[in-house]
């Protein structure tokens, strides 16, 4: 009995999901989520029927055992009772076992105006990035290697310590113009600016979408952009005017509705390059909202990168390709990370979740700090290669590097260019 009793372990299934890692309440509202945001359909569990414990697992719900340690947290199914300890793992039992259909995140009909340049929409994730276990996916981070080590410092203090620690510490071994000193100098003023939000003695309640997005969301891509020089923002209800340039109606002149959005990041050339949207406040989710302002990024930076290609029509369409719009949204606690470029085989557009993150609010959540800076990494690397390719661009379009008719943006994206040109 005794040997039986020391082998039984403690569990407690927690809902997740395993495309854009969102905790959820419990199974139904997983269900509902991967429905309604990804288009995937699994079955539901057989109503009455519940999980029993076995010889080697008693089921527990952690509250109960406060801070006990001996307690594993693993990935629960949402249509059967099956539970995973890493979420790579569930997400390849649900697409095994569960899925009904193999949604591809493509759209076969083409958009409504007649001046589209590519007329088929890929909505995807980046398989590479998405499914690796959590401790290999600071890949971009890991490259910054002074910034690494500062954070990991920094996450230790405490918070009455921590503004007077970042300020003293020392960029004596990086070169003041190196793209890691510019990432360590705005993680400086992101953790000082979030130390001083969270000594906030009472904060009240609210769900505000405006309260959160400029509080907790902003500062962070505003020092971000100070201090790398790659972007310029203009902060709640920036109008695009990409958009109202490259939708307007030819046939009569006019103009398309007016289309604005929480955040516009411009480069360093002054060209719009990021779409920002704060899809609702901290605590809860409208999922209705949160559809809508999805489709109206993919429409912003659809219509971005359309300039680009407008811009560049006597250049490469493999160079073209390289080009990389961005889009940030934030739903709840989390803040997604997009890119928007044409596909390597098509002429299609490509919409791609490369980097998530969930925003700390409180110190206690101090770690996950470690998720934006990865997200903020992998923007800087993007944006510095993104230099090297309009410098391409520019080239070609000025046929100071000559580039063959036949493989032109001109000729490539011909069908819908000539009644738009």
């Amino acid at each position: 009995m005794t040997d039986v009793y020391r082998s039984v372990s403690l569990c407690v299934v927690v809902y997740c999901c395993s495309y854009c890692q969102r905790p959820l309440a419990d199974s139904t509202r997983l269900r509902n989520h991967l429905s309604k945001i990804h288009n995937i359909h699994v079955p539901s569990i057989f109503r009455g029927k519940r999980r029993f414990d076995t010889l080697s697992i008693t089921y527990v719900n952690k509250l109960d055992y406060g801070q006990n340690q001996d307690i594993n947290e693993e990935y629960g199914c949402p249509a059967c009772f099956s539970h995973f300890p890493e979420i790579n793992s569930l997400h390849s039992y649900i697409q095994e076992v569960h899925v009904k259909q193999n949604n591809e995140h493509v759209s076969d009909q083409s958009e409504e105006d007649g001046n589209t340049n590519a007329t088929l929409v890929s909505i995807a994730t980046d398989s590479d990035y998405q499914w690796k276990p959590k401790t290999e996916r600071i890949t971009y981070l890991q490259s910054f290697t002074n910034v690494q080590a500062f954070l990991l410092a920094a996450l230790e203090q405490s918070l009455g310590t921590l503004p007077r620690w970042i300020w003293t510490q020392t960029n004596e071994d990086i070169a003041n113009i190196s793209h890691e000193y510019q990432l360590l100098q705005a993680s400086k003023f992101i953790l000082t600016t979030f130390a001083d939000n969270c000594t906030q003695k009472k904060q009240q309640k609210t769900n505000s979408e405006r309260t959160y997005w400029i509080r907790h969301i902003v500062h962070i891509f505003q020092s971000f952009a100070n201090q790398t020089g790659y972007l310029q923002f203009n902060w709640c209800k920036s109008q695009t005017k990409q958009h109202a340039l490259v939708e307007i109606n030819l046939n009569n002149w006019t103009k398309p509705t007016a289309r604005f959005c929480d955040g516009l990041g411009f480069d360093w050339l002054g060209k719009e390059r990021l779409s920002m949207e704060g899809s609702s406040g901290q605590h809860e989710e409208k999922i209705d909202h949160t559809i809508s302002d999805t489709a109206k990024q993919i429409s912003n930076t659809i219509s971005i990168l359309k300039g680009f290609t407008m811009a560049n029509m006597d250049a490469s369409f493999e160079t073209l390709r390289q080009v990389k719009i961005f889009g940030v949204q934030a739903t709840e606690r989390t803040i997604a990370l997009t890119e928007t470029s044409y596909d390597e085989e098509s002429t299609k557009y490509l919409y791609k979740v490369v980097r998530t993150a969930r925003i700390p609010i409180e110190y206690e959540e101090r770690y996950n700090w470690l998720r934006v800076f990865e997200l903020l990494a992998y923007l800087l690397v993007e944006l510095k290669e993104q230099v090297r390719i309009h410098e391409t661009l520019s080239k070609e379009q000025t046929s100071i590097s000559i580039v063959h008719p036949e493989e032109t943006v001109r000729i490539k994206l011909s069908i819908g260019l000539d009644d738009s040109a």
